[in-house]
């Protein structure tokens, strides 16, 4: 049977992971490798060398994706 002061630790490690887990996820950028906003819809052109919004702007390179 677990002590209490065993199942304390357990509880405190799982929360420490959770804890860690969801900072994570809050802190990831909303950029791409490029400083696209992706969450705003913006796409790397390599054709026009920026950031673009398909429905807005055509990019001959991203032309059949």
């Amino acid at each position: 049977m677990l002590s209490i002061a065993c199942l304390s630790k357990i509880t405190s490690g799982l929360s420490k992971i959770t804890s860690g887990l969801l900072i994570n996820q809050m802190v990831k950028s909303p950029y791409d490798e490029y400083g696209c906003c992706i969450s705003c819809g913006y796409t790397w052109c390599e054709t026009l060398n920026e950031c673009i919004r398909v429905w807005e702007t055509y990019c001959e390179s991203l032309d059949g994706h």
